[in-house]
């Protein structure tokens, strides 16, 4: 019998990244995996999840200036009466008396320094450092994360750490509604971060609405105004209004998962121009969809896809995105079923918190 903690203070809903959703899909996925016995404690109330006698959720009172010692108060006050900690955002405070496991998603700060200040550079390394020295273990969501980690920080880390992608439950989306827009679109879905490089592909379709007039580009994701954790953001809205597309592509802000579910499943295409990712969420929920996908030949995204994806080997050039755009409109490359359950079943909740459960119990 164990009890899991899982720290989730740092979650502000619809705010932070694929990172939420990550965690929705592991406390799912380790609600199905761990033992009869156990038990999962989330601290914080973020945290959409499924209901379970198995689950526990506690709002600590303390209430500190940041989400960091916010962490360290709770893990002060209840660490005593947990056996294990998980912690899914790259931060491990000192004077765990269990078992500890967190996750690192990427080392962004590293590749794209201006996304962040100079102090939350520091921070990031810092935190880093003190948390592949402190935790039992470090989870990756992909071997380029992993490998990544042991080139900056040196190869002695490589035995720390350990590849576990995002688990992925298309159950989330549910059943689906009949509800279908009245135009064919194409879709991508990412927070409006700069290094996503929506612009670049807002410029591309201004070409491809030349070709297809009724195609419109549907752009899923937080608004950049309402993003916390990164300085450089793009302002989407007012480059559609320059290039007069307004009718033609359309930013739908943070939606509901039920309401993403209906897009992915009407979609014609899916398109992922991201520069950088630790692993890249929404590509994987659209080939599960069984989408056409395009994505850019950057990070880990051809990692993630194996081999189901068109790799955009120049993410920057408008022109390679409406030239790949167009012939996957005009000879779509839809995934058999097949293909498709094979695909889903590696990211199979179940299966991917087993490995974490295996890490959280030895």
């Amino acid at each position: 019998m164990a009890r899991l903690g899982i720290s989730a203070e740092f979650i502000k809903a619809g705010r932070v990244g694929g990172i939420e959703q990550a965690l929705q899909y592991t406390v799912d996925g380790l609600l199905q995996a761990i033992e009869p016995d156990d038990s999962l404690v989330i601290f914080g109330d973020g945290l959409p999840h499924t209901a379970s006698a198995r689950l526990e959720v506690v709002v600590p009172t303390q209430k500190a200036s940041n989400r960091f010692s916010q962490e360290t108060a709770t893990f002060k006050t209840y660490g005593g009466s947990i056996d294990s900690w998980y912690s899914p955002n790259y931060f491990t405070p000192r004077g765990l008396g269990c078992a500890k496991v967190t996750t690192i998603p990427d080392l962004q700060y590293l590749h794209y320094p201006d996304n962040f200040s100079v102090q939350k550079r520091g921070w990031l390394r810092w935190a880093h450092d003190r948390t592949l020295r402190r935790a039992e273990r470090v989870t990756v969501y992909s071997d380029f994360v992993r490998d990544d980690i042991a080139q900056r920080y040196g190869a002695r880390w490589s035995d720390q750490v350990v590849t576990i992608p995002i688990p992925v439950s298309w159950d989330r989306f549910g059943k689906g509604s009949a509800q279908r827009r009245t135009r064919p679109y194409v879709l991508a879905v990412s927070s409006h971060y700069k290094h996503k490089n929506l612009a670049t592909l807002v410029k591309a379709f201004r070409a491809v609405n030349h070709e297809h007039p009724d195609l419109q580009l549907v752009l899923v994701g937080q608004l950049g105004t309402n993003l916390v954790g990164v300085r450089q953001v793009e302002d989407i809205a007012a480059l559609v209004q320059s290039l007069r597309l307004a009718d033609v592509v359309v930013p739908t802000g943070y939606i509901s998962v039920e309401e993403l579910g209906d897009l992915y499943r009407g979609a014609e295409l899916f398109v992922h121009p991201s520069l950088f990712e630790g692993f890249g969420l929404p590509p994987v929920e659209a080939l599960g969809f069984g989408l056409p996908v395009i994505v850019s030949n950057r990070a880990s995204l051809a990692e993630v896809t194996r081999g189901l994806a068109q790799l955009i080997d120049d993410p920057l050039d408008p022109e390679a995105w409406t030239a790949t755009i167009l012939e996957s409109i005009k000879s779509p490359q839809r995934h058999d079923a097949s293909e498709v359950e094979a695909f889903r079943d590696h990211y199979r909740p179940a299966r991917i918190a087993q490995q974490l459960y295996g890490e959280l119990v030895p």
